[in-house]
């Protein structure tokens, strides 16, 4: 399913109930911070999200993706279904609002079951610490 991030909203209240969320850095499957997501395994659905590219936060750290107009750039999300207490460790995790925006998908667009979820980079970006190709990799 591709969705487009134009269709997204900054949304950072409290959920009551459970929600999708994409993805794409440390909380992945076989990274450290998917110990927060443990023992859950990842969705049966291919979320690609247009509109967004990644980058390092700094030379080797973490990523975080950001709008783009360009729809050829799109990010792979490894979607879970999460729980609000879940989602308010996650939160934590995310330094909300102060280090990622929490963007949620508007409910008129949405065709899930479920509210789909991605956390979007909220500092400064440097060009030189662009991920190419938009997956962030060991």
């Amino acid at each position: 399913m591709i969705l487009k991030a134009k269709d997204f909203e900054i949304n950072e209240k409290p959920v009551e109930k459970s929600c999708l969320v994409g993805v794409y850095g440390t909380l992945k499957k076989g990274w450290g911070n998917h110990r927060l997501l443990e023992p859950l395994e990842p969705e049966d659905i291919q979320i690609e999200i247009q509109g967004l590219k990644m980058y390092y936060a700094f030379p080797g750290g973490y990523p975080g993706v950001v709008l783009t107009d360009d729809n050829s750039e799109k990010v792979l999300m490894e979607t879970y279904l999460v729980t609000p207490e879940r989602l308010r460790r996650l939160d934590g995790l995310e330094g909300i609002p102060h280090l990622y925006r929490r963007m949620v998908l508007k409910k008129e667009i949405s065709e899930l079951e479920y509210d789909y979820i991605f956390y979007m980079y909220n500092r400064m970006i440097n060009e030189e610490l662009r991920i190419k190709d938009n997956i962030f990799k060991k």
